[in-house]
């Protein structure tokens, strides 16, 4: 078994502690992030100052010794073919993409975390989405082309220029998110598929300050249904 982490800052600092108490021992846990940590993270990330000047990646490695470092921004897809499950942590829509990428080529099943400053959000996507209102692509269509806060663009340094912070409570939100997505389709929605109840399965979880909202698959093709009429 293979799990795939792209991102182990703001989101994935949180989501990894989950992550390594679910796994099984014989997991390889590999995580992806080019970024160093900077002592302005600390208030909005889980790391501990002795970090501060190494890379993100190697400080998770060293925090849980069974994880596999790569620090380096995930460029190709390829890289992640033989994995079983891909977590996207990332704080840009170019990285989201490539893991979409990966996850349709290989079928990979994914977890795409986002947040902003005072929300959060996970989604769970699989190449039988692909192109229905559960694709992730096909709900945030508007944005998910915006190359804003990508690490790899020429002339951006990563996170040291994204445009926006994050609270700590929506980084935590949305790595639980995941992790609840995470529970839910690897544990419990075999034992639903094929029932009417199965309509009712999570796509995507989010939160603001006003109030949590859970996106099913039934919502999703509500929601198409409304757009033909």
């Amino acid at each position: 078994m293979r799990v795939d982490v792209i991102g182990c800052g703001g989101i994935g600092s949180y989501l990894i502690p989950l992550l390594m108490k679910e796994v099984s021992s014989t997991t390889e846990v590999h995580v992806w992030d080019g970024d160093k940590l900077e002592k302005k993270n600390l208030d909005r990330q889980l790391f501990h100052r002795r970090y501060v000047g190494q890379f993100k990646a190697d400080a998770m490695s060293k925090i849980y010794p069974g994880i596999i470092s790569h620090p380096e921004y995930l460029i190709s897809a390829d890289a992640v073919k033989d994995s079983d499950m891909l977590f996207a942590c990332p704080d840009n829509m170019p990285a989201r993409k490539l893991v979409l990428s990966a996850a349709d080529r290989f079928g990979i099943p994914a977890y795409i975390c986002g947040n902003t400053y005072e929300a959060a959000s996970a989604s769970y996507y699989h190449i039988e989405l692909k192109d229905t209102p559960m694709d992730y692509r096909v709900r945030y269509a508007s944005a998910i082309n915006s190359t804003e806060g990508d690490p790899t663009a020429l002339g951006c340094t990563g996170e040291a220029l994204a445009s926006d912070p994050q609270l700590a409570i929506a980084n935590q939100l949305s790595a639980s998110f995941a992790m609840g997505l995470y529970w839910y389709w690897t544990q419990k929605a075999a034992l639903v598929r094929g029932h009417s109840v199965f309509l009712k399965s999570p796509i995507e979880y989010r939160w603001a300050p006003s109030k949590i909202h859970t996106l099913t698959i039934e919502n999703c093709l509500e929601e198409e249904e409304k757009e033909t009429l």
